[in-house]
């Protein structure tokens, strides 16, 4: 049986930088944390685009083909206690993305990204698998209103935080977003989603989630758009473990305090009960998602989050977690052709009972990262990074930590 870990939140804290105005509505918002932010990129599938369709007048001309190779030394491949294992592993990924246009500079967009990435270990090679990951993205604009639906899938096998050793994992994310101007100053949002994770483990329990926010905000002042939110969601979970139901009401706000820095986010109570005879009571908690995003100069831009928010667990049966976290990251234009890079995150998980059979643990997650990327002639992207990562937790068999060092290549073919 896999060592059990604690779980942790995998999607991004997003804000908004649109104000209400007259013009088109934003339905899409900013994204200040990219989803996946403890998570170890996959190779190819975050590879910078070196040219923009926007005014590609063939199909040709909407397609990019890129290839991304990389090699990573891990020092702990398993993210195991009892089982350290360090190897050196290699990746190739192939990526082709078509777009129409670009999401922010078109009144309708579509794009597709396909990106298969092969993993080769050198002293574990009985680990060797192939990922994919695919995304399509879909975004219109019209004077009052704005929509955006995306979908995410990503099949993969690898270790992370939630289990020791290497598991199977099929991943799909659904979101649309809905802004409608209702009047000069009155803006309402709404944004549905699905997610659906399932394991190849029978240690684990599936885990699918759906829900939907509601907000109308109103355009305070020139700078501050602020207004009531609720929201409703479920998640179902395999293999007998309690489903979640959960209702929230918080207060939205949008603010721009200068052209270089906005402040988004959230701040209200949530509450859930569980489903079945024996269940626990109802478990209750505040809640908020902040984030903030400062431009220094024209060559430097850091991005802040806070969050706090209660989620199923689906690595302990009968259980949650309340997750709260930090997130910061900044980036720097050394030149025209370097870029540097450095995120650090820290989340404590503090897991409820759903009934008398669920964990009762606390646990911490600290990560930084560092790296650049540097720009060649001719279409070339030369990468490198360093990540530690740690876990501590109530129960011993839940520590770990991990030390990686990778370098990459990606080459644009057109």
């Amino acid at each position: 049986m896999q060592n059990m870990k604690t779980k942790y939140i995998t999607h991004a804290v997003s804000i908004g930088t649109t104000v209400l105005m007259t013009g088109p509505v934003l339905a899409q918002s900013t994204n200040v944390h990219p989803r996946g932010l403890f998570e170890t990129p996959q190779e190819g599938i975050g590879a910078p685009v070196l040219r923009t369709p926007s005014d590609a007048e063939t199909l040709i001309d909407k397609l990019r083909l890129s290839v991304t190779a990389g090699a990573r030394y891990d020092s702990n491949i398993f993210h195991s206690r009892a089982n350290e294992q360090s190897d050196i592993l290699f990746t190739i990924a192939p990526t082709l993305r078509f777009s129409t246009a670009e999401a922010d500079e078109a009144q309708n967009s579509f794009t597709f990204v396909y990106s298969p990435s092969a993993v080769f270990y050198t002293d574990h090679s009985d680990r060797n698998s192939i990922n994919h990951r695919a995304s399509f993205k879909l975004t219109k604009r019209m004077p009052k209103t704005s929509i955006g639906f995306g979908v995410d899938y990503t099949k993969s096998t690898g270790s992370d935080r939630f289990v020791s050793g290497l598991i199977d994992r099929d991943s799909l994310r659904a979101t649309l977003n809905v802004s409608h101007l209702l009047t000069g100053k009155i803006r309402a949002d709404f944004d549905a989603y699905y997610n659906l994770d399932d394991f190849g483990s029978s240690a684990l329990y599936g885990d699918t989630t759906y829900g939907a926010n509601l907000a109308f905000l109103y355009q305070l002042t020139g700078k501050l758009a602020i207004g009531p939110q609720v929201g409703y969601g479920v998640s179902s979970l395999s293999r007998g473990s309690r489903d979640h139901e959960f209702y929230s009401a918080s207060v939205k706000f949008e603010y721009r305090a200068t052209g270089k820095t906005q402040l988004t986010g959230s701040i209200g109570y949530s509450q859930r009960s569980f489903s079945g005879a024996g269940a626990a009571s109802d478990y209750s908690s505040s809640t908020w998602r902040i984030g903030a995003n400062h431009d220094l100069s024209g060559k430097t831009s850091i991005r802040v989050s806070i969050y706090r928010s209660a989620k199923a667990s689906y690595n302990y049966i009968d259980s949650g977690y309340l997750a709260t976290g930090l997130s910061l990251s900044a980036t720097h234009q050394v030149s025209p052709r370097l870029n540097c890079y450095a995120t650090m995150s820290y989340e404590e998980d503090d897991y409820f009972k759903a009934s008398a059979a669920g964990a009762n643990l606390d646990n911490d997650y600290y990560a930084i990262t560092m790296g650049a990327r540097y720009r060649l002639e001719g279409g070339l992207i030369l990468g490198a990074n360093a990540t530690y990562r740690a876990n501590s937790s109530d129960r011993a068999a839940n520590d770990f930590d991990n030390f990686s060092f990778g370098i990459n290549a990606t080459y644009t073919f057109w």
